[in-house]
């Protein structure tokens, strides 16, 4: 007998079973689109099988087999040829696109009994037009058998069984009742992973060594349906979410927000850097006496404030923004291993003037010569500044990190520190208060050796 499922809770246990339980389940989604694609083939014919009349205008000319991989599994289908050509299947593309709304409906009958009013709005949807009854019957038929199939299949030997129940409504002889829904877990005889040892270290690998994209998926980072589809790919296992993320686990995988770097960037000369560039010129200060600095650039403005703000379930906050008066500063800082942090606030354009100026100062204020780490941008290369560093090569000498690197500059680090507490203050109106506010938190910065100090534990830099 089939009963009626009314409240939203024994949805949800729908859901659950399209998403773990339909995984056994290809057959019966391939009978569906199958049976779609031989009725849109009979419209398009405007003929049955076999059929003489007036109106017909081709011939069937029988089936391509073709396999097409879903996170359900691979579906084993018959896309119906015809012999003039020009004819394919729509329900073909529209069959894999909705596979959740398709695996949901499946579900759905499996628990309820098969209908035909579903039958009829499920083929309707993939085939884009109306569908007579004969037709629905003749699927309802095929998704009958199919789901009787499964559900009646053989589960095999399973040493340890865990029963629960749970009452859930249903409606029955026009009733609402109160009707017990068992559910049970079992653990079977083999006791293994579903991958072996060598899958998983080539998993684990492959994620470790290359980004989504450069495998031609459609992920931009390694997240668990990613993992997954690469599993099924690779392995030809499919996986629950839950079991691809307890395998991440096990590997001493976790999620983490990761470092932005552009295409332009060249790892050869990241590792020539990290690796000789770097080392040899820790050793020439320590030959040389010299201190080095780590330089860079930032903008400061009034207008930006981010974070989040807490307030009632469901009213969102307000924060009162700059409008008309945005207000813009530059600082010019550095810091060193000592754990010295040196800064200048520039209200203005930012150019070779106000960089000479800030290695002027970084001359005076040690008496060991300078050795200043900067980036490529343009001003550090220009003719006035070039001709300054030849002028003053005893006094100061400037290292250039790799192109589209700062990952590697450690006074980005002071940055990182500094603009949030500039967004998470009140918004300023003029520069002389944005000034202020820069002031105050690098004075705490500058007061503080060891804070700066932590940027060189880095271990991206080391």
């Amino acid at each position: 007998m089939t009963y009626q499922i009314q409240d939203t809770e024994s949805l949800s246990a729908v859901e659950l079973i399209a998403e773990r339980g339909m995984e056994g389940l290809p057959d019966a989604l391939a009978a569906l689109i199958n049976e779609a694609m031989r009725i849109e083939r009979e419209r398009h014919l405007r003929a049955g099988s076999y059929e003489r009349n007036q109106v017909r205008r081709g011939y069937a000319n029988g089936y391509k087999p073709k396999t097409m991989k879903t996170r359900m599994g691979a579906l084993p289908l018959q896309v119906p040829q015809v012999r003039e050509g020009g004819f394919y299947p729509q329900s073909l593309d529209k069959g894999v696109r909705s596979e959740r709304a398709l695996k949901l409906a499946l579900a759905q009958m499996y628990v309820e009994g098969v209908s035909t009013r579903k039958v009829a709005r499920i083929t309707e949807e993939l085939c884009g037009f109306e569908v007579s009854s004969s037709e629905v019957s003749r699927c309802a038929a095929l998704l009958d058998t199919e789901l009787t199939a499964w559900r009646e299949r053989p589960l095999g030997a399973y040493p340890y069984v865990m029963l629960d129940a749970r009452y859930e409504k249903i409606r029955h002889g026009g009733q609402v009742i109160d009707a017990a829904v068992l559910v049970a877990l079992g653990v079977n005889e083999d006791d293994k992973r579903v991958l072996t040892a060598e899958q998983e270290a080539r998993i684990r690998q492959t994620i470790c060594d290359k980004r989504p994209k450069q495998l031609k998926r459609e992920f931009a980072l390694w997240s668990r349906a990613a993992v997954k589809e690469l599993i099924e790919r690779d392995c030809q296992v499919t996986l629950h979410l839950r079991s691809v993320g307890k395998y991440l686990t096990r590997w001493g995988f976790t999620p983490q927000k990761p470092i932005k770097r552009v295409y332009e960037q060249s790892p050869e000369a990241v590792r020539a850097w990290l690796d000789e560039s770097s080392p040899s010129i820790a050793e020439r200060a320590k030959t040389e006496g010299a201190e080095i600095h780590w330089g860079d650039e930032t903008a400061l403005v009034n207008t930006d404030v981010r974070g989040r703000s807490f307030a009632p379930k469901g009213k969102t906050p307000a924060v009162m923004a700059v409008g008309g008066t945005r207000q813009k500063l530059s600082m010019l800082a550095s810091v060193t291993n000592q754990g010295k942090a040196r800064w200048m606030i520039i209200d203005g354009a930012f150019n070779h003037e106000k960089l000479i100026e800030f290695f002027e100062a970084r001359v005076a204020d040690t008496e060991h010569k300078v050795f200043l780490i900067l980036d490529n941008l343009g001003v550090h290369h220009c003719k006035p500044v070039k001709a300054w560093l030849a002028e003053h090569h005893a006094q100061m000498e400037v290292f250039y990190l790799p192109r589209y690197s700062p990952e590697l500059n450690l006074e980005e680090r002071l940055n990182a520190d500094l603009k949030p507490v500039i967004r998470s203050k009140v918004p300023v109106r003029s520069k002389a208060k944005l000034r202020s506010a820069t002031e105050q938190h690098m004075a705490v910065i500058g007061s503080e050796p060891e804070w700066v100090k932590a940027y060189f534990r880095d271990p991206r830099v080391k």
